[in-house]
């Protein structure tokens, strides 16, 4: 996931700005994507507070991040095509970006 993270990031600035910015309806809605984000940064920061090893942190995080898209209401493949249609929109990308280190930098507090 965190390697997803640093690809969005990439992508984000090396991609041009598309034209079309309406979001399908099989794409999950910004605010959902935040707050998914927002989570799974939370989870990916607890495995390595409790430095918990590569190898463990591989067989947990993905039950977690399940949980989380259970919470959401959505599922990793949904997740992922979403992701994609945002690489692929790095100007929604960018400001969805900024809400999520936002909101981490309020909970870090």
């Amino acid at each position: 996931m965190r390697g997803q993270i640093l690809f969005a990031s990439i992508v984000l600035f090396l991609a041009s700005c598309q034209s079309n910015t309406e979001i399908p309806e099989d794409v999950l809605p910004e605010e959902t994507m935040k707050t998914i984000l927002v989570e799974v940064n939370l989870v990916e920061g607890a495995l390595k507070a409790n430095f918990i090893l590569a190898d463990s942190a591989k067989m947990v995080a993905p039950t977690l991040y399940e949980e989380i898209y259970k919470r959401h209401n959505t599922n990793a493949a949904s997740f992922q095509k979403s992701m994609i249609w945002y690489f692929e929109h790095p100007e929604i990308l960018e400001e969805i970006q900024k809400e999520v280190t936002a909101e981490l930098l309020l909970k870090q507090r």
